[in-house]
């Protein structure tokens, strides 16, 4: 029996987490290193934001680590409700988008903030342009701050296809490197979190089941075992 889940996810983002429908093996394809110098400190700190937004709980522990107290009296928003809870534990409340992933983020802050505002994106190396497009175009002033760095970790082993059921990408770039990699397939079913991982996979060629994810790694873990379920 086909009983393996294989994530993607980096290895400083994977928090084990246990299925009793399937075993959970992370295969992380990327991973992340703190890129926030003292120049994009300063650079984000003369901008003086009034709007900051975190696409992942990554980028919340690197600036309350780096700039203490910086989030105080700013409005916040995070991707998703991870995000969000991450903030949460070091006292920050967030406005969350109901769909959580880009363009959800810009219709939250056209809405919320009708009026011009400086709006900061903490983001990794490899943003997607749609957010700051959208915010721009609405009359917001954006600056991109580059908080991690993204890149392709050494191949490791992955678990034989034999007892692969399904795989769960968490990001574009990593639909683009597991493609690479290992080929396509074709028994297995594809997960996706997020809108633009799901169309980086059918793009290359990949059926993209459902649930597709909303950002939280999690809850796409628990909707993959109702689905998986239904399909026994």
């Amino acid at each position: 029996m086909r009983n393996i889940l294989v994530t993607t996810r980096p290895a400083e983002k994977y928090r084990e987490i246990r299925s009793k429908l399937f075993r959970i093996v992370n295969v992380p394809l990327t991973e992340m290193q703190n890129s926030f110098s003292r120049e994009k400190q300063d650079d984000l700190i003369g901008f003086d934001p009034e709007v900051i937004v975190f696409t992942s709980e990554t980028g919340v522990r690197i600036l309350a680590g780096s700039v203490p107290g910086f989030l105080d009296m700013r409005k916040i928003v995070a991707i998703g409700n991870a995000t969000s809870l991450a903030l949460g534990e070091i006292g920050i409340t967030s406005f969350v988008p109901h769909e959580k992933d880009s363009m959800g983020i810009a219709a939250l802050i056209i809405k919320e903030f009708p009026e011009k505002k400086r709006i900061a994106l903490l983001r990794s190396n490899r943003p997607r342009p749609e957010l700051e497009v959208e915010l721009r175009r609405a009359g917001h002033i954006t600056l991109n701050v580059t908080l991690y760095d993204i890149s392709e970790s050494e191949e490791i082993s992955m678990p034989s296809r034999t007892e692969i059921f399904g795989y769960l990408v968490t990001s574009p770039f990593e639909a683009d490197i597991l493609l690479e990699r290992y080929g396509i397939q074709p028994d297995a079913r594809y997960f996706a979190i997020g809108k633009s991982t799901a169309m980086e996979l059918s793009r290359i060629g990949v059926e993209v089941s459902k649930p597709v994810g909303n950002s939280n790694f999690a809850d796409t873990i628990k909707k993959i075992e109702a689905s998986f379920q239904t399909a026994q």
